[in-house]
């Protein structure tokens, strides 16, 4: 059991590292959208936390714009936890 969560989390290390080499990421960045603060994270089923409502929609509206799948959101819980919650 501890070993597929050892995995699970490198291969998710290792997609979190370079998310131009996925699909749909080139030609993305979260600068990009017209979106303000505040932080208030939107978790996504490609376990990324999006900053907040707004870049998430953008997220969708590129996904939607190269004919990638919608992304849905899941529970923040799911992803591992962020360098913040660490040092907290």
């Amino acid at each position: 059991m501890d070993c597929k969560i050892f995995i699970m989390l490198a291969v998710l290390s290792s997609t979190l590292a370079a998310p131009q080499s996925l699909p749909g990421w080139a030609g993305w960045a979260e600068w990009q959208c017209p979106c303000m603060p505040p932080y208030d994270p939107v978790c996504a089923s490609d376990m990324r936390r999006y900053t907040n409502k707004c870049v998430f929609s953008c997220r969708q509206d590129y996904l939607q714009s190269i004919n990638k799948p919608s992304l849905t959101v899941v529970d923040c819980s799911l992803l591992p936890p962020t360098h913040e919650q660490f040092v907290g």
